[in-house]
């Protein structure tokens, strides 16, 4: 370790770089879980009353 109190300056630090990088992924992981969470909820899941009924009908089986 550089005993030069002028040195410590030259330490390798993530800078506005490592920022930028770790912001850009922050802002990728928002949309990807905005974007996930609005394909969820169009998805169109019957009710256990709805899959009964189905099976007394003797419907196709639900998978």
């Amino acid at each position: 370790m550089p005993t030069d109190p002028n040195s410590l300056n030259n330490l390798a630090s993530p800078g506005v770089l490592g920022f930028l990088v770790v912001a850009a992924l922050g802002l990728a992981l928002y949309l990807l879980v905005k974007s996930m969470r609005r394909q969820i909820s169009r998805i169109e899941v019957p009710s256990e009353a709805e899959l009964r009924q189905r099976d007394k009908k003797g419907g196709a089986p639900v998978s």
